[in-house]
């Protein structure tokens, strides 16, 4: 009987034993999970960040190239103007000398 105690102390702590591997690896097995969870939620968080910096490099950019175009904008806005006014009253000194030309040509009576 007191063999018998003996072995069945001997099956109860060796199960004890086996339940508490399983128990660390199911643990181990846990943390590895959480671990490459943890692991894709900073990857994220870093590609986030190196977005949102290429993001705003970006938008100043883009916000440079349109103050400069506008700046182009005007500036040939008004250079078109008066390129215009230039041609226009380069027609008109031109009408004029032809009508000057053709008065003086006209023989007199």
């Amino acid at each position: 009987m007191t063999r018998f105690l003996m072995i069945s102390a001997s099956i109860i702590v060796l199960s004890a034993c086996t339940t508490q591997n399983k128990n660390a690896d199911n643990f181990a097995t846990q943390l590895q999970a959480k671990g490459s969870e943890y692991s894709q939620i900073a990857d994220s968080w870093k590609k986030g960040d190196e977005l949102i910096a290429e993001g705003k490099s970006l938008v100043e950019r883009g916000e440079d190239d349109i103050s400069r175009g506008e700046k182009l904008l005007k500036k040939g806005n008004k250079e078109l103007k008066k390129g215009e006014s230039l041609i226009r009253r380069g027609q008109t000194l031109k009408q004029n000398a032809e009508s000057s030309y053709e008065a003086i040509k006209r023989p007199t009576l």
